[in-house]
Formats: structure tokens, sequence, C-alpha cells
């Protein structure tokens, strides 16, 4: 979606957060702004892949032009989440564990993914010899004839 610059405008110049103008803020104040730091996050760790994503096909696109001498467009960076900013420390802290818990928890799961197709891949090669057509039985499992 690309905003209109009248949007841009008005969202830029929209009144602060009552959190910033309230010099005390309230315990609800907070507990909200935990809730904008968790989406914040999420927001932050999305942001993050895409431009690493991004990067990634801009280094291929860059290879491509110095091969051929063209000069292709590149992706650029994207920001998802700067109207979900946390005003506190109570939502940047919120903010900083959820980003990083949601890439430690998918680093986590892609080892696991990996590990376990480590694993097939070794069951393939355990079953694949026990099943040999022309395997003996000599005493010993693993010879082959």
């Amino acid at each position: 979606m690309v905003l209109s610059q009248a949007d841009f405008d008005r969202i830029q110049n929209a009144d602060p957060s009552p959190i910033l103008a309230n010099e005390d803020p309230s315990f609800l104040d907070y507990v909200r702004d935990a809730g904008r730091g968790v989406v914040h996050g999420g927001l932050g760790f999305a942001e993050s892949a895409v431009n690493l994503a991004g990067d990634v096909a801009n280094l291929g696109i860059d290879a491509y032009d110095y091969a051929t001498g063209s000069d292709a467009s590149e992706f650029g960076e994207v920001d998802f989440n700067d109207s979900w900013k946390p005003k506190t420390f109570v939502g940047d802290l919120t903010s900083g564990i959820t980003q990083f818990a949601i890439g430690f928890g998918a680093t986590g799961a892609a080892f696991k993914a990996v590990g376990l197709a480590g694993k097939l891949a070794k069951a393939g090669t355990v079953v694949k010899g026990l099943t040999h057509p022309h395997r003996h039985h000599t005493g010993n499992d693993t010879a082959l004839v």
C-alpha cells in the first residue's frame, strides 16, 4: 500500500501520543505501551527478514549488472513499524525482547528442521543398506557382496 502525500502529511503532523503528553504515565499507559512493543517487535523482525532478503537479491542484481554492464533497479528498504513505535522504556524493552524471541525461535525451528532432514537421510541410507538386493548374510549385517 502506498500512502498519498496528503495521508503522509496527516500522519506526520498528528497529535503526539497521550503517553508523550503525559509527564507521569499511569500503569495502564505502560501496559498499553508493552502491547505496542510486542507488535513493534514482531513487525521489526518481519522488516529485518524482508530487508535481508532484499539485500541478498541486490547482491544478485549487482552481480548481473557487473557481468552485463546494465543498470537494473534494486530493492529498497522497507519500514513496517514506525507507527507502532513504543513511547516508554517498558514498550522499548518489550519490543526488543519480542524481536529477539521471534528470531531465536525461527532460527531454532530451522536448525531443528535441518537436523530432522539429516536424521531422515541417515535413516534412508540404513534402509537402503538393509534392503540392498545383493546383500548376503555373513554374520556381519553391514557386509555387502
